[in-house]
């Protein structure tokens, strides 16, 4: 053992339904006493504060993370220059997505500081709007010279490559402006346009990815095709370039081939496995797809009695 040296990490991203904002904390409360119903924010006025929360994520919320997940492939292959071949994309299971960079050299020796700067970068901490260096000065001579504001290119590469596509995104630029910021003209007159708050853009394009994952040098991740124990799905390959395709479907659990005889312990709000929508009452039994019965079966809101 004393032998042994650490030889480099590849660089891992780990993207979390429940960490993007407006899905923060995706939970239900699961009432453990006395409960008739749940009304339609998830709440029981008969339970007295007996509840345990539950970790559920949503559809609408996992397609947030999905983007989150193409933004920072974009920014990996775009602003690296990591090819494509290089960066593997997982479906991790249960809340999000996690993304592998095979490295070679200098990127597998990066220390936790270095990668914390990757991560900076990536979430835009830290960032000022200095650096999308707007400014310019133009031709003159004395009073003649000015300082001409002018936005940002999809050509300039970083911050300015993606703040440039955040207003092209935005549609409130006209005319000429337009090729200018894609970068297949230049200006014959000095820009109109509205203001922007450059600061709020760069806040929006930040990437919510799990920094602890991403700088620590020895964590472990998931295998691909092993199961995740929290909802039961598979850890599964995305094509790079399918990214927008990727659904949570029935066939992401190994069990969807079978019907599962359920029984509920508690009554729980009303939610939505896959496309399936499910009511808890205390003490009924239901007949369902695999893959949902599982589900419920790991988060502890059902016991499986048959299988078939």
């Amino acid at each position: 053992m004393d032998s042994k040296v650490w030889l480099g990490a590849d660089l891992i991203f780990d993207i979390d339904a429940d960490h993007i904002p407006g899905c923060e904390g995706s939970s239900i409360n699961v009432c453990l006493g006395k409960c008739l119903d749940y009304d339609e924010l998830g709440t029981c006025k008969e339970c007295g504060g007996d509840y345990v929360e539950i970790t559920h994520i949503t559809i609408e919320c996992l397609e947030r993370a999905k983007e989150h997940l193409i933004n920072l492939i974009d920014v990996l292959v775009s602003d690296f220059g990591f090819p494509k071949s290089k960066v593997k994309v997982y479906f991790s299971g249960h809340r999000g997505f996690h993304v592998h960079v095979e490295c070679e050299g200098k990127w597998l020796k990066l220390d936790s500081s270095e990668r914390r700067e990757i991560v900076d970068y990536i979430k835009g901490e830290g960032a000022d709007v200095s650096i999308l260096n707007l400014s310019i000065r133009k031709k003159g001579r004395g009073r003649k010279k000015a300082i001409v504001e002018v936005p940002p290119r999809v050509i300039d590469g970083g911050w300015r490559r993606r703040i440039a596509k955040e207003i092209l995104n935005l549609g409130i630029i006209e005319g000429e402006l337009i090729d200018f910021i894609k970068g297949v003209k230049l200006l014959t007159r000095k820009p109109e346009y509205p203001p922007l708050d450059y600061s709020e853009l760069i806040r929006g394009l930040g990437i919510a990815i799990d920094e602890k994952v991403t700088i620590d040098t020895k964590r472990l991740i998931r295998l691909p095709n092993s199961i995740n124990g929290k909802a039961g799905f598979k850890v599964v390959s995305i094509d790079i370039d399918k990214l927008s395709d990727f659904i949570l479907d029935h066939t992401l659990s190994p069990f969807h081939n079978y019907l599962m005889k359920v029984y509920i312990p508690f009554s729980f709000p009303q939610i939505r496995v896959i496309d399936v929508d499910i009511k808890g009452v205390k003490g009924e039994k239901l007949v369902l797809p695999g893959s949902v019965a599982m589900y419920l079966a790991l988060k502890g809101l059902a016991y499986i009695l048959d299988i078939s």
